[in-house]
């Protein structure tokens, strides 16, 4: 089955996959050839794909290449998937430990914004979150 993640940069690959997962708003939907068309809202968190050969520049997990997408959409006819995302990660550069003090900073803050009652303060710090957990997640898969 075709495949390729779009991020607002680049293509980051378009492939022959087997299978692939994809993390959404409701849950982590397996998609398969032939699957019924849909179209699914994406989330923070870790896409694995299945290719015939393992890929370079993408971690491995079991028999999946993985990589890190935030906020997109995933859309499927059964014959080819697309999924484009406003940004995504093959290889996160930053260290556990250094991505654990940012999260510990940034929970601290969310507390102090909690107090104010700023719900678009909040939305942000929630977004910088999700994105530390993603690549806190990516890095277990090195």
């Amino acid at each position: 089955m075709k495949s390729k993640i779009i991020s607002t940069e680049e293509t980051l690959f378009e492939w022959e996959i087997e299978e692939i997962i994809v993390p959404t708003q409701e849950w982590e939907i397996g998609i398969l050839p032939e699957h019924a068309m849909y179209t699914w809202v994406v989330k923070w968190w870790i896409c694995k794909f299945k290719t015939n050969e393992k890929k370079d520049n993408f971690f491995q997990k079991d028999d999946f290449n993985v990589i890190s997408v935030w906020d997109g959409v995933v859309y499927t006819d059964g014959k080819e998937v697309s999924i484009v995302v406003s940004s995504a990660t093959t290889k996160n550069t930053l260290p556990n430990e250094e991505l654990e003090e940012m999260k510990q900073k940034l929970e601290k803050e969310i507390e102090e914004i909690k107090a104010k009652w700023s719900i678009e303060d909040i939305e942000k710090a929630l977004f910088k979150m999700n994105k530390i957990m993603a690549d806190l997640e990516l890095n277990k898969y090195h």
